[in-house]
């Protein structure tokens, strides 16, 4: 049984998040393209008034004790392209494990910072969620190109949290990965899961306490505390902090204890202080009635999935009363697992696919295909979503047991899971009570009530939100900013969770803010946002192109793609290229070679290549290189995408079972789409 983290949900099919950079770089993404930030001093943020920035005693001074020391990266899992660069330098921060005893034992806490091209720039410091979750997977995200313009004003700074995966110590609850793989094909009833789990959480418990590891030490206060000696122990004048999912209840403790260290704040999916661990329920029931109902209002979508609720209610009833044994590899590892089926399991994909933006689009076609009894999608789905190597348990127990769970009641948790969806209900209740089972014992520290209330201050803040968020609502946002003074409140329509780093109209709004922290954001690019689901029809209109612009590749053996690969290329097309066709094929030849073919064969064409729209990007094994070509006329385009050379771990990572068997290791997979803007 996993518990529901806040941190960002990273799956993505890279050569599709490439074409997606390429169609903004063209202007035809749902907002212009991102422009580079402004080299002006930015304006200066007011100091907050005495009410706004009351401190707790114990946080609000604490002697400096910590230093900063270089050292080489910690992260393992970082992407190619991200080592490739060099511009990711490391180090440990070392702090007191308790600020009120800072000559007591020390933390070592693995700091990423990529510096800015400007001279003494400010600091943006990026806070991941969980708690526990490590801010590995948010260095990946940011060293894509797209984010290349905040480096021209600021450094970007990484701290991975106190307790996290790369941490000295880390709170990596070994116990709980074991009994996850040993149990991975059986049907558990909710009170064995429940049993199986909390008896895990307490022997990592036991273990971590016979280290000499203060469990009472890794709250959000002392994490706020380590945020400051970061900023001092880099010098650091004020900083800029943009927080993600747990990352923003972090944020916010910052501001609360440290207001005069910060000079804006970007709080992206809310989860603040006084939210209610017992809500999470009703907050995954709004997301997924929200499915429903946008699946129903779209014209396209409920012709293709009529009654889609019905349809998940039907899926989930069948599997509960026949399990499936699903084939599903662990991308970590590549090694395949019989994982036992059933429609708990269905609902739980569906819950943490709601987190992904890209992903939510195929969400009514998952659910439709399952229900007929095709589960390739939802077998491929789960090798991303099921293998979580990256949170420490330990961190999460300390934080939830300290912080919320002391004030919250299992009373309302079974109040609440009586007026949401019956199939949530009986997944998630039961993890509700097993986290309040682990409380009871976990020796967490009872924070003070403060913890738990709304923090006010008048520091420049951009709170954003996803409409399709399942676990911090838009409301959790809205609520937040009734107690700061200077906030900006902006809901993303389609999206999911982690709003800011999911399109490039958000990303947008969030540059424009640190620009200028005082004035609010423009963001009508909103307007033009809105959930495109992937339907047949859909897929169907991407069909292989008999005659292009361009010629086959010489020399290389022409594919035809199947379903499942021209609904996830049609899905990203639609409404940006019309009548968008594709060419196919496989090749030995070096990816370079290929490029540089087609691009002398298009300039002999008329086209020329698109500014910033050539991207590079490595993923579970996979080279991927895209390039758009627009003609003179402004009109018509031509994407190239090179996959590979493939290796066998890549062959296995492409996604397609079909494209599997066509491919051989040491081939290079070529796609051409081509069509108008």
């Amino acid at each position: 049984m996993r518990n529901r983290k806040l941190s960002v949900f990273g799956l993505s099919v890279v050569w599709l998040v490439l074409l997606s950079l390429i169609l903004a770089a063209c202007g035809e993404d749902d907002s212009a393209a991102i422009p580079p930030l402004q080299t002006s001093t930015p304006t200066t943020a007011p100091a907050p008034t005495a009410a706004a920035t009351a401190t707790p005693a114990a946080t609000a001074t604490p002697k400096i004790v910590a230093k900063y020391e270089t050292a080489s990266c910690p992260f393992q899992k970082l992407d190619k392209s991200v080592v490739d660069a060099g511009n990711l330098k490391c180090g440990f921060l070392t702090v007191p494990e308790e600020h009120s005893k800072p000559e007591g034992k020390t933390l070592k806490l693995p700091v990423g910072i990529m510096k800015s091209s400007k001279t003494n720039a400010e600091a943006l410091v990026v806070l991941q969620g969980g708690p526990g979750g490590t801010v590995e997977v948010l260095i990946n995200i940011f060293a894509g190109k797209q984010y290349q313009a905040l480096l021209q004003n600021y450094d970007l700074v990484f701290l991975d949290q106190r307790g996290t995966l790369y941490a000295q110590p880390n709170l990596f609850c070994t116990e709980m990965e074991e009994g996850f793989y040993n149990n991975l094909n059986k049907i558990e009833t909710a009170e064995e899961a429940t049993a199986r789990s909390n008896s895990e959480a307490a022997a990592c418990q036991d273990r971590l306490t016979k280290q000499g590891i203060n469990l009472a030490a890794y709250t959000s206060a002392e994490s706020a505390g380590d945020v400051n000696d970061l900023r001092v122990a880099l010098n650091y004048g004020r900083m800029n902090i943009y927080g993600v999912s747990y990352g923003t209840r972090l944020a916010l403790t910052v501001m609360r204890d440290y207001p005069q260290t910060v000079r804006s704040v970007i709080l992206d999916s809310t989860y603040p202080p006084q939210a209610d661990p017992t809500d999470n329920i009703v907050n995954f029931d709004r997301a997924f009635n929200k499915l429903f109902d946008s699946c129903g209002a779209d014209e396209t979508c409920n012709k293709a999935f009529p009654n889609l609720k019905d349809t998940f209610s039907k899926a989930v009833a069948q599997l509960n009363t026949t399990p499936l044994t699903l084939k599903v590899k662990d991308i970590n590892s590549d090694k395949v697992y019989d994982v036992a089926a059933n429609g708990d399991l269905l609902t739980n994909t569906i819950a943490q696919l709601l987190y992904s933006s890209q992903v939510i689009p195929a969400l009514p076609s998952l659910i439709s295909q399952v229900q007929s009894g095709n589960n390739d999608l939802w077998q491929s789905l789960l090798s991303y979503i099921l293998f979580d190597r990256t949170t420490s348990y330990g961190m999460y127990y300390s934080v939830e047991c300290g912080e919320d769970y002391p004030f919250a009641k299992t009373d309302k948790a079974e109040t609440n899971a009586k007026a949401v969806l019956p199939e949530l209900s009986r997944v998630m209740l039961p993890e509700t009570l097993s986290v309040f089972g682990v409380c009871q014992n976990w020796p967490a520290k009872k924070a003070n009530p403060v913890e738990n209330e709304l923090v006010k201050s008048s520091l420049p803040t951009l709170i954003t939100a996803g409409e399709f968020d399942p676990i911090t609502p838009p409301s959790n946002g809205q609520d937040t900013a009734k107690a700061l003074g200077r906030s900006y409140f902006v809901e993303f329509p389609g999206l999911g969770h982690g709003a800011v780093l999911a399109s490039d109209c958000s990303l947008k709004v969030a540059q424009a803010f640190l620009l200028n922290p005082l004035r609010s954001p423009d963001t009508a690019c909103t307007g033009q946002l809105k959930v495109k689901f992937v339907t047949p029809a859909v897929a169907a209109e991407l069909q292989p192109g008999t005659t292009g612009p361009v010629p086959a590749y010489t020399g290389a053996t022409a594919l035809e793609l199947s379903t499942q690969f021209r609904t996830q290329f049609a899905g990203s097309l639609q409404n940006r290229v019309k009548d968008a066709k594709y060419l196919a094929f496989t090749t030995k030849d070096a990816p370079a070679k290929i490029q540089d073919f087609y691009a002398q064969k298009l300039k002999g064409a008329g086209y020329s290549p698109v500014p910033n729209g050539t991207q590079n990007q490595t993923t579970s094994s996979l080279k991927v290189q895209a390039t758009g070509f627009i003609k003179s006329n402004n009109k018509d385009l031509v994407i190239v995408e090179t996959i590979g050379p493939v290796d066998a771990a890549g062959l296995k990572n492409l996604g397609d079972p079909d494209l599997e068997k066509k491919l051989q290791v040491g081939d290079t997979l070529i796609l051409v789409i081509f069509g108008t803007v």
